[in-house]
């Protein structure tokens, strides 16, 4: 087991990426970027950021606000730290917490209406990595 949002679970999510032959369907042809800002978790904000290039995740990285936070995406999504465990352990999806407004998303909402099943498929490969919080 590898705690949260350290470099371990960040190789932990890479490998089990590069297992994950669902989401080469799900992002067959896909360009486009994630960023994560996780706030309040311990040490500090956390941001993660993921990269896909024609289907395939090129980037994973992690760090904070004033190395990976400056990071372009295309999508940013922000929250607090005990919400990104709730969405990592599945107790909660990333649609209802944008509903409930707990999550923020920027970025084009119809480009990520259309993507809302491949993001949700990479959550569920990534949820696969078994952390402590």
């Amino acid at each position: 087991m590898v705690q949260y949002l350290s470099p371990e679970w960040l190789t932990a999510v890479r490998a089990q990426v590069d297992k994950a032959s669902d989401l080469e369907k799900e992002f067959k042809g896909v360009n486009t970027s994630l960023k994560n800002v996780v706030k309040n978790a311990p040490g500090g904000t956390r941001v993660v950021v993921f990269r896909w290039t024609d289907g395939h995740l090129t980037d994973a990285l992690l760090g904070g606000e004033s190395d990976v936070g400056q990071e372009k995406t295309e999508f940013t999504m922000s929250g607090e730290y005990p919400l990104f465990v709730r969405l990592n352990k599945g107790e909660l999806d990333i649609k209802t917490a944008i509903m409930r407004r707990e999550l923020r998303l920027d970025g084009n909402m119809l480009k990520a209406l259309r993507l809302n099943r491949a993001f949700d498929v990479f959550t569920s490969v990534v949820r696969q990595v078994p952390a402590e919080y």
